[in-house]
């Protein structure tokens, strides 16, 4: 592996106090730049000596910023991938990699087009290797991630079905951790690019259930096509956006696929699973994607107006059957003219109030700017946004591009990309007057080992706020012991007991609801797993899994929020026998969207007030976050946090019994409960979130 130096310049402007103290108190508005960020705004990094291409950013919860793209000599031979992590403050954050930045050789010619933020922490870029689809993964700290890729070096190379110019240009992950990627397969010049979408596992191999082989190559007028944007909606199915030309044409549509969860393409959406839409009879294309609340598909990009020899700022908006959504704009599309010569948007948001943001560039080539524009719900420019809904950001007398959005969970969008014609890094935050995301629990679940009669695994949870929600709730024992938990249950069965009294029934998930439960995304890896997939209205439920024919063994309930409703998850709660050793009690949570307040509660003593015959006597409790650090323990929840526990309304009934309360940002998170010195007995863990 080589290793390049590349010599970078930080510009920096600086304002005089009482001027920068004038801006932020008297002048800020939404579309101002953020002059709590880097130099009044914006961060200009220069590299005299190298060709730096930012395509892609992600925001962290913690208010850190990730950047992706690729660096080289000035003559543009063999590029690495370039990973950046910038503080909240917009300088570079030195705890990663070398000074804040990675580069990563796979021995080729090698370009990051796209990031993505696990929820444990972990960072993927990906891009294109040579002909190859490329993927590498990092740890927090900058580090490649041993446990990602064939050979343990934290790298993915894949030869895509159709050859030719393979490029990864957008990456999504799946609530199970499998990873799905979106680009380009094939021959240009002799017209046979295509959409290319893989899903891989979570550990880097291809995941083969998926289309043929790992993937699905979508041709749509048998020219050149290609994916540009991927996001994938909360019933699981997945939605790539990019161009389409008509055989040797040059004249693309916007483009549009939507695959189930297993690749095959989704003949709900406009019949065959594919969308083109022509705003002009010249040039058009998506290059960003957005999910709107509601489960509409906002796409951005540009379209070439003949008649002004000019590109524009394009939007449509779709509905879930892939129609376009007449509510929007003109007939579902919105053209806006920022410049009079090029305007293209290369990236869109929507913030929680439902207001939409493009970003991408504006002026004349050579000396082009950064450019955004807000939208209304109806498509109509926000003219409370910048001047009369449109910002422009002049960085260098070169081009500098917006190649990236993201929203950041105060509320600010970052915009990032390209600065001084190539030779330089610009990003700049805005303020946008949006309020930090609202948070929710997207998945609850708890492991132990199911024994029978009122030792069977008991799982309870709320669903609050005034919505019905889509949640899928799993028994899971087989698959356990391909992950390498002994004893496992063989043949888990679930209920599912609703608020009026009455009960779902499922032994084998097959039985029923085969093609909804495939269609989800979360079909068990086992057949003799149970699931049931259900719309329920706001109230409390139960879920209780048992071995069939009175089997024993490890098993794990599940429950995952499949859609963005108001409603949330609120609490989940698990009764069961609290062994030793990997016996023990684990429950786990995932936070969505913002930080959010959990209290984590260990109970035993007072399940006897409740009828429950051998309670565990003193159980303690440990949280985890999903590196596995140790996050807080407790034993006797008075020893800590007393008054703040009290204050929630929710503290435990004897003091014996533990509670940890945390504000925890989005992540995957694990509680542990045990007895303390290696007792057993019934217990119970419960996560409430209190946000």
């Amino acid at each position: 592996m080589k290793h390049t130096t590349y010599l970078k310049l930080l510009v920096t402007l600086v304002l005089p106090v009482a001027a920068a103290a004038l801006f932020t108190s008297a002048q800020a508005a939404p579309g101002d730049l953020d002059p709590t960020f880097g130099s009044d705004g914006t961060v200009l990094v220069v590299y005299p000596l190298a060709l730096e291409i930012t395509n892609a950013v992600a925001a962290q919860a913690n208010g850190k910023i990730v950047l992706a793209g690729y660096i080289s000599g000035t003559s543009g031979d063999n590029p690495d991938f370039d990973v950046s992590r910038l503080n909240s403050d917009g300088s570079f954050d030195e705890s990663f990699g070398d000074a804040g930045t990675v580069n990563t050789d796979f021995g080729f010619a090698d370009r990051a087009y796209a990031v993505l933020l696990q929820t444990d922490g972990k960072i993927i870029a990906a891009g294109s290797s040579d002909t190859f689809f490329a993927l590498a993964r990092y740890n927090a700290d900058g580090s490649l991630d041993s446990s990602f890729g064939e050979f343990g070096d934290g790298r993915v190379r894949t030869a895509v079905s159709g050859g030719g110019a393979a490029q990864i240009n957008g990456i999504a992950l799946q609530s199970d951790g499998k990873i799905v990627v979106a680009g380009r397969a094939g021959d240009q010049a002799a017209h046979t690019l295509d959409f290319a979408i893989l899903r891989y596992n979570a550990d880097g191999t291809l995941d083969t259930s998926f289309g043929t082989g790992g993937g699905t190559n979508v041709d749509f007028f048998a020219g050149n096509d290609a994916a540009f944007a991927l996001v994938i909606q909360a019933n699981g199915k997945i939605v790539a956006g990019g161009s389409a030309s008509r055989g040797d044409a040059s004249s693309p549509d916007f483009a549009l696929v939507r695959l189930n969860a297993n690749g095959s393409l989704d003949n709900t959406f406009s019949g065959d699973g594919k969308v083109a839409t022509d705003f002009s009879s010249s040039l058009d294309g998506i290059y960003g994607l957005a999910l709107q609340a509601d489960g509409k598909i906002v796409a951005a990009g540009y379209t070439y107006v003949t008649s002004e020899a000019n590109d524009n700022f394009a939007l449509a908006r779709y509905k879930s059957d892939g129609t376009l959504d007449s509510s929007f704009g003109s007939g579902g599309k919105v053209i806006t003219d920022i410049d009079p010569v090029t305007d293209e948007a290369h990236a869109v948001v929507v913030q929680a109030d439902g207001h939409i943001i493009a970003g991408g560039i504006a002026g004349s080539p050579g000396d082009l700017d950064f450019a955004l524009a807000r939208y209304d719900s109806s498509g109509a420019l926000d003219t409370g946004f910048g001047d009369a809904g449109i910002v422009t950001t002049f960085l260098t007398s070169k081009d500098d591009v917006i190649n990236g959005l993201a929203l950041q969970p105060d509320g600010k969008v970052v915009a990032a990309g390209v600065a001084n014609g190539g030779n330089g890094l610009g990003v700049a935050r805005y303020l946008t007057g949006g309020t930090a995301t609202a948070s929710n629990l997207l998945n609850i679940s708890t492991r132990l080992n199911v024994l029978t009669g009122d030792n069977a695994l008991i799982g309870g949870f709320i669903i609050s706020g005034t919505d019905p929600k889509q949640v899928i709730v799993r028994a899971i024992g087989p698959t356990l012991g391909t992950l390498g938990v002994p004893d496992f249950l063989a043949d888990p069965t679930l209920e599912l007991h609703l608020p009026d009294g009455s009960v779902v029934t499922n032994d084998n998930w097959k039985d029923t609801q085969e093609a909804e439960i495939e269609g989800s995304g979360f079909a068990p890896a086992n057949e003799l797993e149970s699931s049931i997939l259900a719309t329920l209205e706001p109230g409390a439920y139960t879920a209780i899994v048992r071995g069939a024919k009175g089997g024993t063994g490890v098993g794990l309930v599940e429950a995952y929020d499949l859609d963005a409703a108001a409603g949330s998850l609120a609490n989940i709660s698990t009764r069961g026998f609290v062994d030793t050793g990997d016996n023990v009690m684990i429950g786990g949570f995932i936070i969505g969207g913002g930080d959010s307040t959990v209290l984590v509660r260990g109970i035993g003593p007072s399940l006897i007030d409740f009828g429950v015959a051998g309670a565990l006597q003193d159980p303690t409790l440990e949280l985890h976050n999903g590196d596995g650090d140790t996050l807080a323990e407790n034993d006797d929840w008075k020893d800590s946090q007393q008054t703040e526990i009290d204050a929630t309304g929710l503290p435990p009934g004897d003091d014996r019994e533990s509670a940890i309360l945390s504000t925890l940002p989005p992540g995957a998170y694990t509680a542990i409960l045990r007895g303390a010195l290696d007792t057993t007995g019934v217990g119970l863990v419960e996560v409430y979130d209190l946000q």
